[in-house]
């Protein structure tokens, strides 16, 4: 499955939707827009979450912007367009790494036939 396929099935979402389901409202979560595409490694890492007085559902962010994997700003910035569609969580770069590498080990244990292909049925 492609990620362009993921984004079709995925429903649309406002940042304040995707935060606000988060511990402590996702300050350290990391989020990017459906629209921004991923071999641009463009995301925001949110360090600060309030919600408008008026509205406890809606939540205005400010975060760290990082564009090819290199921080943008010095200070952190509002995050802009919290209320429009399209937002995603983002797993964490280390994150990435650990299951890449556990993809691979997975596929080499595969290989040896010490375990059965993932979707075959198991060998009695």
């Amino acid at each position: 499955m492609s990620w362009l396929e993921l984004l079709r099935s995925a429903p649309k979402r406002t940042l304040s939707d995707v935060l606000r389901k988060l511990p402590q409202h996702g300050v350290g979560a990391l989020v990017a827009r459906d629209t921004w595409h991923p071999e641009s490694n463009k995301y925001w890492e949110v360090v600060e979450v309030v919600p408008l007085a008026d509205d406890a559902s809606k939540l205005n962010a400010w975060g760290y912007m990082y564009y090819k994997g290199e921080r943008v700003n010095e200070v952190p910035k509002r995050i802009a367009s919290v209320w429009k569609y399209g937002w995603l969580l983002r797993p964490a770069p280390q994150a990435e790494a650990e299951l890449r590498a556990l993809a691979e080990r997975r596929a080499a244990v595969q290989a040896a036939g010490l375990m059965p292909a993932q979707g075959s049925p198991p060998a009695s």
